[in-house]
This record gives C-alpha cells, structure tokens and sequence, in this order.
C-alpha cells in the first residue's frame, strides 16, 4: 500500500470486491488509498476496519500486535 503499485492492485481488487477486511491502524487505510480512491466507494463494498485499541479514543492512532495486546492486557 505504500508503493503506487501496491496500492493500485489494492484497489483494483476492492472495485469488484464484496467485502474488504483490514487490521491497520485507524485511518491508515484510508489515508494510504486517499490519493488513488476510497475501497468502500462501490455502493455495495462493506468494509470491515479491525484495530487494536478501536477506530476512536486517545490510543486509536497506535499500532498493535500481539505482543502488544498482551502487555496491556496483563
């Protein structure tokens, strides 16, 4: 998604797409299609947007893994 290339298959793929599922960080996705086009823009795309600490909130913008769920879930 960072390299024209890749973001461009992305995309090609999305427009005949039922259903798009991603686990960025919050507005990742849609920053980093932004340029190109908006993979939820087909009318009937449902777009799921997975994150770790959710889509709102103080900690939306942080990257998780694993790792670290596990560390602040403990």
């Amino acid at each position: 998604m960072r390299r024209d290339e890749g973001r461009e298959l992305f995309l090609r793929l999305a427009e005949r797409a039922d259903a798009v599922v991603e686990n960025f960080r919050a507005g990742w996705l849609a920053k980093q299609a932004r340029a190109r086009g908006d993979p939820g823009a087909q009318p009937a795309c449902v777009v799921a947007s997975l994150s770790g600490f959710g889509q709102t909130g103080p900690s939306a913008g942080r990257a998780s893994y694993d790792i670290v769920a596990q560390a602040t879930g403990a």
